[in-house]
């Protein structure tokens, strides 16, 4: 966690429990979809959070030296990484460990 915390930009995998983790800390990210995820579920994630401003997507396939270069050079223009962490933060539900609670008290008592 201590790297997340002074990282200004995320290279990942996108699987849920990352994303879940970006999203929380607002730190925006270039995601690369494990290509052989079930259903295709990795590419999904990415490209909700791409929608959402707070990620750019590079595919397994597309990733080189030069396509990550290119992409790292876009994203560290002033103010750019700025607006992905705010939108990055907006894919959150709102208090969602809340709701979490809520749904899981019953079973509880």
């Amino acid at each position: 966690r201590e790297a997340f915390d002074v990282s200004n930009l995320l290279i990942s995998r996108s699987g849920a429990t990352i994303i879940s983790e970006m999203a929380c800390l607002g730190k925006p990210a270039i995601l690369v979809p494990y290509p052989f995820a079930t259903d295709n579920h990795q590419e999904k994630n990415a490209r909700a959070l791409e929608k959402l401003g707070g990620a750019v997507v590079i595919l397994d396939r597309d990733l080189t030296e030069d396509a990550l270069t290119l992409q790292l050079e876009k994203l560290f223009q002033p103010g750019v990484l700025g607006k992905m962490g705010e939108a990055m933060r907006s894919g959150r539900p709102q208090d969602v460990e809340d709701k979490i609670y809520q749904q899981i008290l019953p079973i509880l008592l």
